[in-house]
């Protein structure tokens, strides 16, 4: 990544990733949540093995659990 800007605001920030090409904004919450040690370990680990942070991992747990739930409420 070449330019990264990250603006705080509140609650919420959007940070803009701009390559040579493309510009993409994404807006996130932020927030904390309590896991234990060894999760959180094991979490850190694959992230790296994907190539990915930490947040975008447990961002991608959530939207496939919720998907997956809402498939079993219909």
């Amino acid at each position: 990544m070449e330019n990264v800007f990250i603006l705080l605001a509140s609650s919420y920030y959007m940070a803009t990733y701009m390559p040579e090409t493309e510009v993409e904004t994404v807006q996130r919450e932020v927030t904390s949540i309590k896991v234990k040690p060894d999760i959180w370990k094991e979490a850190r680990i694959e992230a790296i093995r994907q190539g990915k942070t930490v947040s975008e991992l447990v961002e991608e747990a959530i939207e496939a659990w919720i998907k997956e739930h809402r498939k079993r409420e219909s």
